[in-house]
């Protein structure tokens, strides 16, 4: 990715998270992070963008996200996965949790 501080590397597991990385490729390959900005930098730690508000400066940086009930492809097995009204992906999470 380029960026005008200049390029990274994005490293996607799709073998783990086949709906995020997959989730992430469409979006990237539509150009829907074309022209967002870092909205969140903590040295050293992270980096957190994607959120289209940034484009225009209107709403707040880390509200948006994808238009509602669109839909991507699988990447590892062609299935098709609808994102809700919000936008959002359905949760891949597979750790164990405890509390």
């Amino acid at each position: 990715c380029t960026t005008t501080e200049g390029k990274f590397t994005v490293e996607l597991f799709l073998d783990v998270m086949p709906i995020t990385a997959s989730n992430w490729i469409d979006l990237a390959e539509k150009g829907f992070y074309n022209g967002v900005l870092f909205h969140r930098v903590i040295p050293g730690f992270m980096l957190q963008f994607g959120c289209p508000n940034t484009k225009t400066g209107k709403g707040h940086p880390g509200t948006g996200g994808p238009e509602g009930n669109t839909v991507f492809k699988r990447l590892d097995d062609g299935k098709e996965v609808k994102r809700n009204s919000g936008g959002n992906i359905p949760d891949e999470h597979k750790g164990e949790l405890s509390n």
